[in-house]
């Protein structure tokens, strides 16, 4: 597959390649994730990434911004150390949809309404991920490669008490540290209109370029042998029957590529 790369004037990369399909995918990539927290702040950039996906903005409001997603053959948003990605996949007419999503990322609305009911979204999937067998087990990993006081160390869903205590001003101030477009890339695949690129800068090319930076990460720590951890999880065992019981085993092989020393998980 090749793809047609341009910037715009804000600084937004694109990265597209038009394919005679009837379904495009697409997927923003925000270069704001949770090793830009700062102390007190751990959790905000998953907070954040459940209200800009769901608040409108840009001239969409909480509803509309819903009816979009949910009329998409699929859609989700991910949270990681370096990173937030927004994802939208549709059949060819929802091309635009996609464009006024992306959109609304860089100018969320920041509903009251719905910074409740995603706070407690959140709260409900950090309890879930401290109690994920295969979760904890990649943070054994984690902190074999990694220095003390790596922010990848830290639990990427964040803090219960930063995201039960954030406010509207302390999540806009975050967003405005990293979420503006010339620290963004667009990648899109498949059928999408003739005047695909007309729209992306449409939509797209008049946001003011923001602020942000990638995180530079430090290199890690050099294994010379192997290491084997096991993890109690009582979850799995069955109190009237062994046979139901049930047990995990990941055997997690992590290498470092030709042009990059640094894992980042």
């Amino acid at each position: 597959m090749t793809f047609h790369r341009f910037t715009l004037e804000n600084g937004l990369r694109v990265a597209w390649a038009p394919r005679d399909t009837a379904r495009f995918a697409s997927q923003l990539r925000v270069y704001h994730g949770a090793a830009q927290e700062r102390a007190g702040e751990e959790g905000l950039a998953h907070f954040l990434e459940h209200l800009v996906w769901s608040s409108g903005g840009a001239g969409l409001n909480a509803d509309e911004a819903d009816m979009l997603r949910n009329s998409a053959g699929y859609s989700n948003a991910v949270t990681n150390m370096k990173s937030t990605t927004y994802h939208f996949s549709d059949m060819g007419e929802g091309f635009e949809d996609a464009l006024k999503l992306f959109k609304a990322c860089f100018t969320p609305s920041f509903d009251e309404s719905v910074i409740e009911r995603e706070r407690k979204r959140v709260l409900r999937e950090i309890k879930d991920i401290a109690h994920n067998g295969p979760y904890r087990g990649r943070k054994l990993v984690d902190n074999l490669f990694l220095e003390k006081g790596d922010p990848r160390l830290r639990d990427i869903g964040g803090q219960e008490s930063v995201v039960a205590s954030a406010t509207s001003e302390s999540i806009s101030a975050f967003h405005q540290r990293g979420y503006g477009p010339k620290n963004a890339l667009l990648v899109i695949a498949g059928g999408m209109p003739l005047n695909a690129e007309d729209l992306i800068k449409r939509h797209l090319g008049n946001l003011p370029a923001g602020s942000g930076e990638p995180y530079a990460f430090s290199p890690n720590v050099q294994l010379n042998k192997p290491h084997w951890h096991e993890l109690s999880a009582p979850e799995l065992a069955s109190r009237d029957s062994s046979e139901d019981s049930s047990c995990a085993l990941d055997i997690l092989m992590n290498a470092l590529t030709l042009r990059n020393n640094c894992y980042h998980p």
